[in-house]
């Protein structure tokens, strides 16, 4: 997600000549300054080179016993890999006292200067992360406490200083969310006394922090691509948008790359994912154990979109290439290799089964136009298969939704298309979701 490692500086020769120079002659340039070691942490981190960034995060720390802005970045760092993994509690622990050592120095320097804005935006910006992860473990009375002191914190910081993009992200962040939580949670908002938010604040506080030079404006852009992406506002258009903006800081992110590869996935646009993901396995060098785990990661995903799109020999190969890299799976990509394996051995049946023989039959005619077929094909496939697996009852329904479409047909597309996007584990209901939104004019809500 982002930017180049490190800030490039900027070399300006000064025209007019200095104070005691002979005419014509130019000052010196300035020295060029060592890269912050905070944006240089943030770029590893966006490149998924996690203990290299904890380990500059604490190098900072170590050397700033009074400042809390590092601690808030090693927590930062532990809180990614927590999201990538949501179900290992392995670093809950390393997160919280990472938390803690930000609140007890941030809360030691506003005793001495209870104004200082810098200490009350670090503060509260962990107890929101704090929010978000006690949250996660559905630890709700706890979160909404954490939630409550970091709002007022961060709301207290840029009421001073209007312009401290670092506080906005994380504002921002909650304002969206704490606006769009589900409704049980909305049930027992006033129990837990859970301060309320603004989506539409919130979702421009974050567009001001991605338009802007802070640390944060890449992971504004992966926020607002998550946001724009989800269900709830099914935006996808500007999702894909907002990643290829954030793509624009640092071409060579397989963190990026690995989520507009998951996006053009949830579309059904398998051939584009599986490109993307080429490229981010080839950036995704060396032998550092983020980088082996990551590209395992990223060539599952790899056959993953191969596979959906019939390319099984490829798909095949990019399985073996990712059990090279060796190492124990996460339970995650456990469940993503089993799904990879488990479609292409169903597809390799083709013919010998019938419900599949037909499937395929309709799938060629509607890439061919001829759609009539393709209903027909499709109908017959889904009255020889009881239980078909996820992939095929989905793609069955869009299918014959963009077929009635095409024939003219819009109330019986939808009922389909509506079908497609209830398929528990079909990979590209996202698709027939969009498809149910292409009639409806555009909010504009989401435009980057």
């Amino acid at each position: 997600m982002l930017r180049s490692i490190g800030l490039l500086t900027i070399m300006l020769l000064i025209a007019n000549p200095a104070s005691g120079l002979p005419q014509g002659v130019l000052s010196a340039p300035p020295l060029p300054q060592p890269p912050d070691p905070i944006e240089a942490g943030m770029g590893n981190l966006h490149q998924g080179l996690y203990s290299q960034a904890e380990e500059m995060f604490r190098s900072v720390a170590s050397r700033s016993p009074d400042d809390p802005e590092a601690r808030l970045f090693i927590a930062y760092s532990l809180y990614w890999r927590i999201l990538e993994e949501p179900k290992n509690r392995d670093r809950d622990d390393a997160f919280m006292a990472a938390i803690d050592e930000v609140e007890a120095v941030g809360d030691r320097r506003l005793e001495k200067v209870p104004d200082d804005l810098h200490a009350m935006a670090m503060v509260g910006a962990a107890h929101v992360l704090r929010a978000h992860i006690e949250a996660l473990r559905h630890s709700y009375f706890h979160g909404a406490q954490e939630a409550r002191r970091g709002k007022k914190l961060l709301e207290a910081a840029l009421l001073g200083a209007p312009g401290m993009k670092d506080a906005l992200f994380l504002l921002g962040t909650f304002n969206y969310y704490a606006d769009r939580v589900p409704a049980v949670v909305k049930g027992i908002r006033a129990l837990l006394f859970l301060p309320g938010g603004d989506a539409e604040l919130g979702m421009a506080q974050l567009r001001a922090v991605a338009n802007s030079p802070t640390r944060f404006r890449t992971d504004a852009r992966m926020i607002l691509a998550a946001i724009c992406g989800s269900r709830e506002e099914r935006c996808y258009t500007d999702a894909l948008a907002h990643l290829h903006l954030a793509l624009q800081d640092d071409p060579d992110s397989p963190i990026i790359l690995g989520w507009l590869a998951a996006m053009q996935t949830r579309l059904g646009a398998y051939g584009e994912a599986a490109s993307t993901l080429v490229h981010a396995v080839e950036v995704c060098r060396g032998e550092d154990p983020d980088r082996v785990r990551q590209r395992r990661r990223l060539r599952i995903f790899q056959a993953e979109a191969l596979v959906g799109d019939w390319r099984m020999d490829e798909a095949e190969a990019a399985l073996r290439a990712a059990g090279a890299e060796g190492g124990l799976l996460p339970e995650v990509d456990r469940q993503s290799l089993s799904r990879v394996e488990s479609e292409l051995a169903f597809k390799r049946l083709g013919a010998s089964n019938k419900a599949l023989a037909h499937f395929m039959a309709g799938r060629v005619a509607f890439l061919a136009g001829r759609y009539g077929e393709a209903e027909s094909e499709l109908a017959i496939s889904a009255g020889l298969i009881e239980d078909p697996p996820a992939w095929m009852e989905g793609w069955t329904e869009l299918y014959r939704g963009l077929a009635q479409n095409h024939l003219g047909n819009e109330r019986e597309a939808r009922a389909h298309f509506r079908r497609a996007s209830e398929v528990r584990k079909f990979r590209a209901a996202d698709r027939a979701l969009q498809e149910m939104r292409r009639s409806e004019p555009a909010s504009g809500y989401c435009t980057p």
